[in-house]
């Protein structure tokens, strides 16, 4: 499992948070080759479901916590992602996202 705090990036003036940047990525659909967007098959788009389940969740809960398949499909979403606009922030929610935490690593952290 990995654990992400759902901490607010700031993107040309607008804060938002992890979960909203991640969903957005989710949301985001793959492109072919050519650069033309292609569709998700249901599989795919039950992956991506869940995740956002999970995100939704998270904007009341705080932490983002996903099991490994999870967090797989949301890093990939984010590491495809192509973004509109060239801001650091978007560098370091994507980094955020790739340096989630083991949630077995947080456990030893608490009973320290």
């Amino acid at each position: 499992m990995k654990t992400l705090q759902n901490i607010a990036f700031v993107i040309k003036g607008q804060n938002l948070l992890c979960s909203e940047l991640a969903s957005m990525a989710l949301n985001n659909l793959p492109r072919a080759p050519n650069g033309s967007m292609v569709g998700l098959n249901a599989g795919a788009m039950r992956k991506r479901i869940r995740v956002l389940d999970i995100l939704e969740r998270a904007k009341a809960e705080g932490d983002i916590v996903l099991e490994d398949g999870d967090y797989t499909t949301l890093s990939s979403c984010v590491q495809d992602m192509e973004w509109a606009v060239i801001d650091s922030a978007i560098m370091s929610f994507v980094d955020h996202i790739a340096k989630a935490e083991s949630t077995s690593h947080l456990d030893k952290k608490k009973k320290s």
